[in-house]
């Protein structure tokens, strides 16, 4: 499953995966899936709220909210902002660990209370 599917689509998918159940149980599972959907684009649109300190703590911009919004009635915002999230930390990890291997070995520096060259004689 694509994370920018259709809200139909997901729902229908999720409806059609589970053939054990009745037709009834079917088109309550749709409506639970719109249900959620209509709850975390409330809870996105909260987040549009948010100042940019706050989304960048969550691992988000204001750009990200905006488009996520956009993306029309039938989709689930949640799902746009959860892979950009993941995405964006991934790539800084990835950096961190790239600078990390490509930095030289820095030497051993003396330390304060050991015996090295920094201790007083008594």
């Amino acid at each position: 499953m694509t994370t920018h599917q259709t809200l139909t689509e997901r729902t229908l998918a999720a409806a059609l995966a589970q053939p054990r159940l009745s037709p009834l149980g079917m088109i309550a599972r749709a409506v639970r899936g719109i249900v959620r959907a209509v709850a975390n684009r409330r809870a996105v649109m909260e987040l549009s709220g948010m100042d940019e300190r706050m989304l960048k703590d969550i691992g988000l911009n204001r750009s990200d909210v905006v488009s996520a919004l956009g993306g029309g009635w039938n989709r689930d915002p949640s799902a746009v902002l959860v892979t950009r999230s993941v995405e964006r930390r991934a790539a800084f990890w990835r950096n961190v660990h790239r600078k990390v291997s490509q930095a030289p070995a820095k030497a051993a520096e003396p330390d304060p209370c050991g015996d090295g060259p920094m201790r007083r004689a008594a």
